[in-house]
C-alpha cells in the first residue's frame, strides 16, 4: 500500500531485513495513543488490555496480530475478538505484499463499529472500583473490626 500513510506508535523490534518504506513512521511511545488510533483508518495491533479497550472505544477496523505470551492469553483474545465480529485476527504478520492486502480486505469486510463501541462504557473506571470495593466489602464484611496495622 505505497500511497498509504502507515505510523506506528510504542515499542516495535525491528525484523527488517531491507530499507523501510518511505510511508512508514515510527513515533514511539506517545501520551495521545487513543488520538492517533481514534484517526487511523485501521489499526494493526496486538491484542493487551489497554489496546483493545482503546480501539473498541475508537470503533475502528482492527488486524489484530497477538504478541506471543507463556499462556497465549492474547492468542484466545485474538479468536474471542475474532469470534465476535470486532476484529480480523491474524497469528502472525504477513509476509508478502498481497498478504497484507488481503489482510487489509478482510478486516474492512469484517467491521463493525457499533458492536465495537458496544464493548466499552465511558465510566468504566467508575464501576471497576464499584465492583472492587462490594468485592472488599463482600470478603470483609466488618473492616472497623480488623485490628489497625501495630495494634
Amino acid at each position: 500500500m505505497p500511497r498509504a500513510r502507515w505510523v506506528t506508535i510504542g515499542r516495535v523490534r525491528p525484523d527488517w531485513h531491507a530499507t523501510e518504506p518511505a510511508n512508514l513512521t515510527h513515533l514511539g511511545w506517545v501520551d495521545t495513543a487513543p488520538d492517533w488510533i481514534a484517526a487511523a483508518d485501521l489499526v494493526v495491533a496486538s491484542t493487551g488490555n489497554t489496546t483493545v479497550q482503546q480501539v473498541m472505544a475508537a470503533g475502528v477496523p482492527y488486524l489484530a496480530v497477538p504478541e506471543w505470551r507463556y499462556f497465549d492469553e492474547q492468542v484466545r483474545k485474538a479468536e474471542c475478538l475474532a469470534a465476535a465480529g470486532l476484529a480480523h485476527h491474524l497469528p502472525s504478520l504477513p509476509a508478502s505484499a498481497q498478504g497484507w492486502r488481503d489482510a487489509i480486505a478482510a478486516t474492512r469486510a469484517t467491521h463493525d463499529p457499533r458492536a465495537q463501541r458496544a464493548c466499552t462504557a465511558a465510566d468504566a473506571a467508575d464501576q471497576a472500583a464499584l465492583w472492587l470495593d462490594n468485592l472488599a466489602r463482600r470478603l470483609c464484611p466488618r473492616p472497623e473490626t480488623m485490628p489497625l496495622a501495630g495494634e
